[in-house]
C-alpha cells in the first residue's frame, strides 16, 4: 500500500448519455474517497439532457470527452482509456455510488496482486443494498455470461479475495498493461457482455481477475438501457455469439458447441415467447453480417494466447445459469400448481 501523500497513479472513467441525473450523486460520492489523487474522464455518448453544460459548470475539474454521435458503452470507455495517462484505469457506471473506502482498497489489492491484471468490486443494488448485483461475472458454455450472486442477499458469502472469470464494466480496475497486450473493449459489442469479452481475451492471455470483497459500489440497476426499447434483448443475444466464436479455443468449440446450441434455442424459443421474433431476425442478420470480423478477431486473439485449452475449460463454468435455472424452475412449479 503506498505511504501518505505518495501519489496513486489511477484514472476513473465514466462513460454517460443522458445520465445528466445521476451524475452529481456519482461525482459526489467520488470526492469523498478516503484517498484524493484520482483524475476523472467523463465521455459523454452525444447526450441531449444537458449533461455536458452541467458538467463544466460544476465539475471544471472533470475532464469531459464530448463525442459526435453515441459509441455505447465499449466505443464510451475506449475513448476515456486512449486519453487516460495512468497505469491503472476504472471503469464506472455513472449510476453509482462508492462507499468511502472503494477505491483505496482496489488499489491496494492491485498493488498486492502482480499476476492479475483485473480487479473486480462488489456491486450491490441501489435500491435494495443488502441485495448483490455482482461479485465477478462468470461464463458457461452455454453461451449465457452471468453476475455471481445477483439478487442473493448479501451475507458475505463471497467475501474471500478468490479469482474469479471476469470483471463487470463497472467499479472494475485494468492495469494498463492488460490493455497495451489484448485492446481495448471491442466496439462491435456496443453494449453488453464487452466486459465479458474482455475476460475472456485477458484469460486468454495469461492475466488473472481478482474479487477485491471491500470495494462496495452501489449501482441503479438498468437506468440508461431500460429507456431504450427491446435494447437490451439485441444487444445481449447478438453478443453471445461474437463471444463464444471469438474467444473459444477451437478443439473446445468443437466439444462444447452442442450445449452453446441448446442454450441459444432456448433464448430463441424465449425471444419468441415473449413477442420479439424481428429481434431475433435481427440478431440473425447482424451475426451474419459480421462474421469476417469475428473471424478476423479470433485470428489476432489466437496469435497472443498462451494458456492451455484445458486451462480455458477449467476456468468456465459448465453448470446452467444460476438465475436462469431459479427462474425456470419457479415457472415449472408455477405450472405445475
Amino acid at each position: 500500500m503506498n505511504q501518505a501523500g505518495q501519489k496513486h497513479n489511477v484514472t476513473i472513467v465514466i462513460p454517460n448519455y443522458n445520465g445528466k441525473v445521476f451524475l452529481e450523486p456519482c461525482l459526489k460520492s467520488l470526492e469523498k474517497q478516503s484517498i484524493k489523487d484520482f483524475s476523472i474522464i467523463v465521455v459523454d455518448n452525444c447526450s441531449r439532457d444537458g449533461s455536458v453544460d452541467f458538467l463544466r459548470k460544476n465539475y471544471p475539474k472533470v475532464e469531459v470527452v464530448v463525442l459526435e454521435k453515441n459509441k455505447g458503452f465499449a466505443g464510451g470507455v475506449n475513448e476515456g482509456i486512449k486519453r487516460a495517462k495512468t497505469d491503472s484505469i476504472i471503469v464506472l457506471n455513472n449510476d453509482t455510488i462508492q462507499e468511502k473506502n472503494w477505491l483505496q482498497e482496489l488499489i491496494s489489492a492491485a498493488e498486492q496482486n502482480s499476476e492479475a491484471g483485473i480487479f473486480a468490486s462488489k456491486v450491490l443494488k441501489m435500491e435494495k443494498r443488502k441485495e448483490i448485483d455482482s461479485t465477478g461475472d462468470f461464463y458457461n458454455w452455454w453461451g449465457m455470461p452471468f453476475p455471481r450472486g445477483r439478487d442473493e442477499i448479501d451475507k458475505g458469502q463471497y467475501d474471500n479475495k478468490t479469482e474469479i472469470f471476469g470483471a463487470t464494466g463497472n467499479g472494475t480496475l485494468y492495469k494498463r498493461e492488460v490493455f497495451e497486450k489484448i485492446g481495448l473493449f471491442d466496439e462491435e459489442f456496443f453494449a453488453y457482455y464487452e466486459d465479458v469479452d474482455l475476460s475472456f481475451r485477458a484469460q486468454l492471455t495469461g492475466f488473472k481477475c481478482k474479487f477485491v470483497p471491500q470495494a462496495v459500489i452501489y449501482h441503479k440497476i438498468g437506468a440508461t438501457s431500460e429507456k431504450m426499447s427491446n435494447f437490451s434483448l439485441y444487444h445481449a443475444l447478438k453478443n453471445s455469439y461474437y463471444l463464444f466464436f471469438k474467444n473459444a479455443p477451437f478443439p473446445l468449440v468443437i466439444t462444447k458447441f452442442p450445449k452453446f446450441f441448446l442454450g441459444q434455442m432456448l433464448r430463441a424459443i424465449s425471444t419468441i415467447k415473449k413477442g420479439h421474433p424481428l429481434v431475433l431476425l435481427k440478431v440473425y442478420f447482424r451475426v451474419f453480417v459480421k462474421i469476417p470480423h469475428i473471424f478476423k478477431e479470433r485470428r489476432e486473439i489466437m496469435k497472443i494466447k498462451n494458456v492451455s485449452n484445458k486451462y480455458i475449460n477449467k476456468v468456465i463454468q459448465e453448470q446452467f445459469p444460476p438465475l436462469l435455472k431459479n427462474r425456470l424452475q419457479k415457472r415449472i412449479s408455477s405450472k405445475q400448481s
